[in-house]
């Protein structure tokens, strides 16, 4: 993952361009190499899938105070409210 520094007439990019993938995370720009997923499609990993799906409404049907909460929590942590939430939720499955 390479950081990347924008000139000042550039907000932020994102996306692909070929093998290089764009993103921003906490105001910061990143590029990494892209890489093709593999999809094995095993019952086991269908599940995870599943629980995961579950997860992310689970995460999208709390208020937005619960989700502060997680938010406000992960600040000491290198990941975000949404991110903490759905670990503690496959870890709890």
């Amino acid at each position: 993952m390479a950081r990347i520094k924008h000139p000042s007439y550039i907000a932020s990019s994102g996306g692909r361009m070929g093998d290089i993938v764009f993103y921003s995370f906490y105001d910061r720009q990143y590029a990494r190499l892209y890489c093709k997923p593999v999809d094995p499609k095993t019952v086991e990993q269908k599940i995870i899938r599943k629980t995961f799906g579950d997860a992310v409404r689970s995460w999208q049907a709390l208020s937005p105070e619960e989700q502060y909460k997680y938010n406000k929590k992960a600040r000491r942590l290198p990941m975000t409210g949404y991110n903490l939430y759905i670990s503690n939720y496959m870890k709890s499955i």
